[in-house]
């Protein structure tokens, strides 16, 4: 027999947060962002009748209570209407869990501490040529350092007894053309 889907009731839970952005022309040719996202949120610890909760405490899943991001747009004007562009980026996010349960080795199975992510940060470049309003020549870089992290785990895998995990883009180099007509 195998595994039975159990539908279980989280209780009462609450969230807050905020989030800002902002966005500044440093020159003629550099504009730059800054995006920040701060949230708070979980599991109450007694339901709406006063009584104590399963999930007392634990946060949501995936559910990060920081996330970062910055960025710049450096232009550099060539000759013939050509024009060169770099856009590093980097972005942070801070620890998430893969289950509303925090306590991994309350699910009885051994996902060797796949059952959370901690946080981290990725760093993505951009550059190319732009000729003449109509072609554009990029070159990309995403997750530069080659950060191995994790976008999701045990999530379906689970309802099977199988533990699966979503591995998230390695380092990978791109070249794009693209044209407007």
């Amino acid at each position: 027999m195998g595994p039975i889907a159990i539908e279980v009731n989280g209780g009462r839970a609450h969230a807050a947060g905020i989030e800002a952005s902002l966005f500044a022309r440093l020159s003629d040719h550099t504009t730059g962002f800054l995006n920040i996202g701060l949230s708070e949120g979980g599991f109450n610890g007694v339901d709406e009748n006063g009584n104590p909760q399963s999930l007392s405490g634990n946060t949501f899943r995936m559910f990060p209570k920081q996330k970062l991001s910055v960025g710049l747009d450096w232009t550099h004007p060539l000759s013939n209407g050509r024009e060169f562009f770099l856009r590093p980026n980097a972005s942070y996010q801070s620890k998430v869990f893969f289950e509303d349960e925090n306590n991994p080795s309350s699910l009885g199975h051994d996902f060797s501490g796949q059952m959370q992510q901690s946080g981290y940060g990725l760093v993505n470049l951009r550059g190319g040529v732009k000729f003449d309003r109509t072609w554009t020549v990029t070159v990309s870089l995403d997750n530069v350092f080659d950060k191995k992290y994790l976008i999701d785990a045990g999530n379906t895998g689970l309802t099977f007894g199988i533990p699966t995990v979503i591995p998230g883009q390695p380092r990978t180099l791109g070249v794009s053309l693209n044209g407007r007509f």
